[in-house]
């Protein structure tokens, strides 16, 4: 082999080798970074264990040992219709309602569930249930209020321990039919986030 040749062949493999290094730290560099937006929360985990809750901004890792999961904390809303439910006495309550939650504490969502969206749904719907299974049928046009009255009691302690807040709570139908659901008739409602 010539001078030259070995001569342009370590001129290459210098400039690849430092290329390589160059994408190497700009890789590193993007991956040690997080930048979360203002509506979203982060729980930092320092080699597995959970370090404390940041926020919007952006936040220096270093990989292999430090982890971000972050989440969106804006409202949930939850719209349901013609939802049905068993009574006491055999009849049943067909009730539609409408409910908004927000994120208080986005460690204590994310170690409620994994998806904690679905959290304020399932703790809503639970109470509601309960509530109007406890009801006496006949006087369910008096009792409506105190219906949404004890599920917003209920739903404050529930929902502040798995670390969200119930914004808005409306039950928009409540009646008794003495047959249940058609069975065709299924509206399995809308869930949002604002």
């Amino acid at each position: 082999m010539s001078d030259e040749l070995v001569g342009s062949l370590l001129i290459a493999a210098v400039c690849v080798f430092i290329f390589g290094l160059l994408f190497l730290d700009d890789y590193i560099k993007r991956r040690s970074q997080h930048t979360l937006t203002e509506y979203q929360r982060g729980a930092f985990f320092q080699k597995g264990m959970f370090v404390r809750e940041v926020g919007a901004g952006v936040h220096k890792v270093l990989l292999g040992r430090d982890y971000i999961v972050y989440g969106d904390v804006r409202p949930i809303s939850f719209n349901f219709e013609r939802q049905t439910v068993a009574l006491r006495d055999g009849s049943f309550a067909q009730y539609s309602f409408y409910a908004t939650a927000e994120v208080r504490s986005f460690k204590a969502a994310l170690f409620s569930v994994r998806d904690y969206s679905e959290m304020p749904y399932y703790i809503l719907r639970r109470e509601l249930r309960a509530a109007i299974f406890a009801q006496d049928p006949q006087n369910f046009s008096i009792s409506r209020r105190s219906i949404e009255n004890a599920v917003r009691e209920r739903l404050g302690v529930q929902l502040e321990s798995a670390g969200f807040e119930l914004k808005d709570f409306r039950l928009t139908n409540l009646h008794v039919s003495e047959s249940g659901p058609d069975p065709g008739e299924h509206d399995f409602g809308s869930q949002t986030v604002n």
